[in-house]
């Protein structure tokens, strides 16, 4: 028995041109609709500056791959629950008391650098899905600290590096819901500054000692730790650490009224240089009584801390004394460590505690500056806190070891340090 097809009839022919008909010309209109439709043509072009470290091109500076994806791995582990990265964990103390445990709050701050890693790492759909989430949980409840606890407003510094993460994100891939949230945000924080520049935390401001007469018998000695006076007065103060002049520059583009705060800016930090003998930064500006604030309580200390993050700041924008870096590398190749504070007068280590933090950010305004005998010194350092034991269980961690003799990681030390190792 033969199959025969038979032709399709005239009336079939006849739909099915109709068909055709009928499907371009839907296609014609929506072509129309798409080039004619109301849509967001107006992203800008931004172009917030984005790290571009000469390290990632030179052989000068020492690379630490597999090392660098171990602590990743160990940090994550320990540290994150999903795109939450919580406060610190510890580990289980001798004989497991007290046992293991992880914080159970986090801080924004903590956030915030893992959104900047995401970033600089180039990981678009890791950090779409990190803002998403951020924009929810923190830009809603206006919080430093989760769970909310207290006055937990978020710092001038977090206020910046939120609008920078914002305005680098639109460098790498525009996105127009980011742009809104950008421009509302760098409109309500110049509504809030009102022309000033922002306060931070307060800090205890204390009076001048009077000058010892050196004919006076016996000559009057300072004491070696003075009792903090109830008296000192506390002053909400501008840190030179929370003035990031990078994202202030970059900040014109979105507003012009960002302009005469990053000059400020500018020079209260440049004018904060505490000299070449001792290259380090006034802690604070005191914007009623015009004066910088060297140092918080009772002693003559300069922290190293807020001053490496100011210098971060000028080397940023290419504006770094070249002091600065000349004493890191003489402070690490005579000391063999960076400590916490130095006397403002004698240039002495005042408090013989190291942090790796500091070292963390030390290699970050190395690789900033392009300094890579100030990052190699300081990144050995930092590995030196990293945990090697075969039976820990933050092995490959950056770790610190509390004054309660417990092993703690702490997101902040780990999340730098991602940032720093190449």
């Amino acid at each position: 028995m033969q199959l025969r097809i038979r032709p399709a009839s005239g009336t079939l022919k006849r739909r099915l041109l109709w068909l055709v008909l009928v499907l371009v010309l839907l296609l014609a209109v929506m072509a129309v609709i798409w080039r004619f439709w109301p849509k967001r043509t107006d992203i800008p072009d931004i172009q917030f500056g984005l790290p571009d470290f000469p390290a990632d091109q030179s052989d000068l500076y020492d690379t630490y791959g597999d090392m660098t994806a171990a602590l990743r791995d160990r940090a994550e582990l320990r540290l994150a629950d999903g795109l939450v990265w919580y406060e610190w964990y510890q580990q289980a103390g001798p004989l497991r008391q007290p046992p293991a445990q992880r914080s159970d709050s986090a801080l924004l701050s903590d956030q915030l650098l893992y959104g900047q890693l995401l970033l600089e790492q180039k990981d678009r759909r890791d950090f779409t899905d990190w803002w998403e989430a951020f924009s929810t949980q923190w830009l809603e409840s206006g919080g430093s600290r989760f769970p909310l606890s207290g006055d937990s407003r978020w710092l001038p510094a977090e206020q910046q590096q939120v609008l920078q993460l914002l305005g680098q994100s639109m460098t790498l891939w525009p996105d127009a819901g980011r742009l809104d949230a950008l421009q509302a945000l760098s409109d309500q924080l110049l509504a809030d500054y009102d022309g000033k520049l922002p306060s931070g935390l307060p800090v205890a401001v204390p009076s001048p000692l009077p000058a010892p007469d050196p004919a006076a018998t016996p000559t009057p000695r300072p004491t070696a730790t003075p009792t903090p006076d109830p008296t000192v007065p506390i002053l909400t103060v501008v840190r030179l650490a929370d003035l990031d002049l990078l994202a202030l520059t970059d900040l014109i583009q979105i507003d012009e009224k960002w302009q005469p705060l990053r000059d400020e800016a500018l020079r209260v930090i440049q004018e904060g240089y505490a000299g070449d003998e001792l290259p380090l930064f006034a802690l604070a500006w005191s914007a009623d009584d015009r004066q910088y604030v060297l140092f918080s309580g009772d002693q003559p200390y300069l922290e190293l801390e807020p001053s490496l993050r100011a210098m971060i700041h000028l080397a940023e924008i290419g504006q770094l004394p070249e002091r600065c870096l000349s004493w890191l590398k003489d402070q690490l190749y005579n000391r063999g460590a960076l400590y916490m504070a130095y006397h403002s007068v004698q240039g002495d280590p005042a408090v013989e505690g190291e942090r790796p933090l500091i070292y963390a950010l030390a290699a970050r305004l190395a690789l900033t500056a392009d300094d890579p005998v100030l990052y190699n010194l300081a990144v050995d350092r930092l590995l030196s806190y990293r945990a090697t034991s075969q039976t820990s269980d933050v092995r490959s961690a950056i770790f610190r070891i509390e004054p309660d003799a417990l092993v703690r990681v702490w997101s902040v030390d780990n999340l730098m340090a991602l940032l720093v190792l190449r």
